[in-house]
């Protein structure tokens, strides 16, 4: 019964996948300026739909373009997205203290948000909040919530299936305590820590990020300038594959996984790429790795893959000029990465969510 029902999740996702092609995306941008809505054209130009909306910071949005949660002041909201891609405020829950990253569940109904904590605190382990996610999209707290997690969590994610929670606790680098915290899901939406976590990762993860096909968990680690990727082997236990952690060019800030399960991109910190070919238990560097962005580019914030798994959008910021900007990439056959030329705009965005 279990292999039935993740069959029929694959197919659904699939599908769901299948029709962003041909259907219409929206990519959602957050920054001090509020959110903004912009279409993803069938070329990969982007059109602004509508924004900005209230000052957000994390955002994330449920795979069947429903409500999209945004991230504020110990705050999470909920918003409802309309058939235009233009959002609209439906209710403003508590977090924990300093909210860092949000995530839903693919089935639509949870939400998790990882609460960073009191800085000048670091020795104080910090929490996970969890929602229910009600028929309106509003959140209601799952019983027993906020639940433990480690020092300073920055990110958190939901497995493709709806079994798994994981945690990336940037730590701290005098006590080496940098981990990831992994839970499974239960029936009710609380978080039950799993067999041997938290587990080991590499100095400062910043980002985490699971294979669309819940095989792999990736963490891009800002210190040691390495990406970390683990097999999700059964029961939600993770094990890091040969190899890993893999080097990257620089400090890295953002890792992304492609919607087929081909690629993984991580954020070099100032204006460089890495990307990597996932194997069956092993990252193979895609050629001409790491791709560089440009002599202007000085600091990446935020990256996107398409749901068609044709376009990486990146935000940056250009020095020369001295502003924000958002740039389309073509990712080819072999996963390298090449600018679309004019499509880059004016833009700001400290984080990102697709939709379709």
């Amino acid at each position: 019964m279990r292999t039935s029902l993740r069959l029929l999740l694959v197919l659904t996702i699939g599908l769901v996948l299948s029709a962003a092609t041909l259907r219409a995306e929206f990519l959602f941008m957050s920054s001090g300026n509020g959110i903004n809505t912009y279409l993803i054209n069938q070329d990969g130009t982007l059109t602004l739909i509508s924004g900005p909306s209230a000052v957000y910071g994390s955002i994330a949005v449920d795979i069947f373009g429903r409500f999209l949660y945004a991230l504020g002041d110990n705050t999470v909201s909920a918003f409802k997205i309309n058939s235009t891609g233009a959002v609209s405020l439906i209710a403003t829950s508590p977090t924990g203290i300093n909210p860092s990253s949000v995530a839903v569940d693919v089935l639509g109904r949870f939400v998790y948000v990882a609460n960073a904590g009191p800085f000048k605190y670091p020795e104080v382990p910090s929490n996970v909040s969890a929602y229910r996610i009600g028929f309106n999209g509003a959140l209601t707290p799952v019983s027993g919530s906020p639940f433990p997690a480690g020092i300073f969590p920055l990110a958190v994610a939901v497995d493709t299936f709806g079994r798994f929670v994981y945690v990336a606790n940037y730590g701290t680098q005098a006590l080496a305590d940098e981990t990831i915290s992994g839970y499974w899901i239960a029936g009710d939406g609380a978080l039950i820590p799993l067999p041997g976590s938290p587990y080991p990762n590499g100095e400062g993860p910043q980002s985490i990020a699971i294979d669309p096909f819940g095989r792999f968990t990736y963490t891009a680690n800002f210190y040691d300038q390495v990406f970390s990727a683990y097999r999700i082997e059964r029961g939600g236990i993770l094990q890091q594959l040969p190899g890993s952690p893999y080097p990257v060019d620089s400090s890295s800030n953002i890792v992304v996984a492609d919607p087929f399960g081909r690629f993984v991109y991580i954020a070099n910190y100032f204006n460089r790429v890495s990307a990597y070919r996932v194997g069956f238990n092993q990252m193979t560097e895609v050629p001409g790795s790491p791709f560089f962005l440009g002599p202007t580019s000085y600091y990446i914030k935020a990256m996107a893959i398409d749901f068609s798994g044709r376009f990486v959008y990146v935000a940056e910021y250009n020095f020369v000029s001295r502003q924000d900007e958002v740039s389309t990439y073509r990712i080819g056959a072999n996963g390298a990465l090449a600018l679309v030329p004019g499509t880059t705009i004016a833009a700001e965005a400290d984080a990102m969510a697709v939709c379709p």
